[in-house]
């Protein structure tokens, strides 16, 4: 089997994909959305809470996961002064 290499992309890319498939799915409610947590992590979020109910909610969030997922990897950029060290040295 093939598999296809996943287009790389910051964080912010990541969720602007997310939340653009979202917000054309036909399952999607008002106050869905991705976004980034300050751990770090993406995940979903609802802004409306009368919607929490929903019990296709959690399905809509993980089928537009699932399909991102197959297309895109977050890249991390490298910092600068982060304190790690290459074979060079400090760069």
């Amino acid at each position: 089997m093939h598999t296809v290499a996943r287009k790389p992309v910051t964080a912010i890319q990541y969720i602007a994909e997310l939340n653009q498939r979202l917000w054309q799915d036909p399952a999607f409610c008002e106050g869905m959305e991705f976004k980034l947590y300050p751990d770090g992590k993406i995940g979903p979020h609802m802004r409306n809470a009368d919607a929490v109910g929903n019990a296709s909610i959690p399905t809509v969030f993980a089928r537009i996961e699932a399909a991102v997922g197959k297309e895109f990897e977050v890249i991390v950029p490298v910092q600068a002064g982060s304190g790690s060290q290459s074979q060079f040295g400090d760069l």
